[in-house]
C-alpha cells in the first residue's frame, strides 16, 4: 500500500505550514472553532467531525472519487479502478473519525481490509489537525494576501477560452434545445 501512504502523506502533511493552502485550512478550522464556541458546542469530537467533513469528505474525497474532473479524462464507471478508489476513500473517511472505531465481525469490508492502515492514518490525521490549530490565528487579510500571491504565481496558466469551450460542449450543447425552448418561452 505504498501509494496509499504517499497520498495520505500528501493530504495530511505535517509540514503543510510551508505551503500556501495552509492559510486556507487554518482559516477554515478557526471559523469552525468560532462557530462551535458561538453555539456553545464544547464537544471536541463534534469539532473534529466538522473539520473532517469540510476538508476530507467535501474536498479530498471528491477529488479521489472524481479523478476524471482532475485529469480531464473521461473514466469508465463501475470498473476496478473506481471501486478501488471508493474503497480507499472509505478508508480515509474512517481514518478521519474523532476516535478509531474497533473492528468487529459486523464491520464493513473496507474497514476490515484497511484496518492497519486506518490506525496509522488516524494518528496522522490527528497530528495534522494539531499542527494546523497550533500556530496563531490567521486574519482574513492574511488569508486574502496569501491567496492573491498564489493567484499571481499561477497567473496565465489558466486558459479561459478552453474552459468556456469545455463548459459549452459538456453542459450547454447537450441541452441546447431545452435551453432554447425555455429561454424563448420566457
Amino acid at each position: 500500500m505504498p501509494q496509499m501512504d504517499k497520498l495520505m502523506y500528501a493530504l495530511f502533511n505535517p509540514q503543510m505550514h510551508k505551503f500556501c493552502f495552509f492559510y486556507a485550512v487554518k482559516y477554515l478550522f478557526e471559523f469552525l472553532a468560532d462557530k462551535a464556541s458561538e453555539f456553545q458546542i464544547s464537544d471536541q469530537n463534534i469539532l473534529h467531525s466538522w473539520k473532517s467533513n469540510c476538508l476530507q469528505l467535501r474536498f479530498w474525497n471528491q477529488l479521489i472519487l472524481n479523478l476524471d474532473h482532475v485529469l480531464d479524462v473521461p473514466l469508465a464507471r463501475n470498473n476496478y479502478l473506481e471501486r478501488s478508489l471508493h474503497s480507499f476513500s472509505q478508508a480515509v473517511a474512517y481514518a478521519c473519525a474523532p476516535h478509531p472505531d474497533p473492528i468487529h465481525a459486523d464491520s464493513p469490508f473496507n474497514k476490515t481490509l484497511f484496518a492497519s492502515e486506518i490506525r496509522r492514518y488516524w494518528s496522522r490525521v490527528v497530528n495534522f489537525y494539531e499542527v494546523v490549530t497550533t500556530p496563531p490565528r490567521v486574519s482574513r487579510t492574511e488569508l486574502l494576501n496569501h491567496l492573491e500571491m498564489h493567484q499571481e504565481r499561477y497567473q496565465g496558466q489558466f486558459n479561459r477560452n478552453w474552459a468556456i469551450e469545455k463548459l459549452y460542449w459538456n453542459y450547454i450543447r447537450p441541452f441546447h434545445d431545452k435551453i432554447k425552448k425555455v429561454t424563448c418561452n420566457e
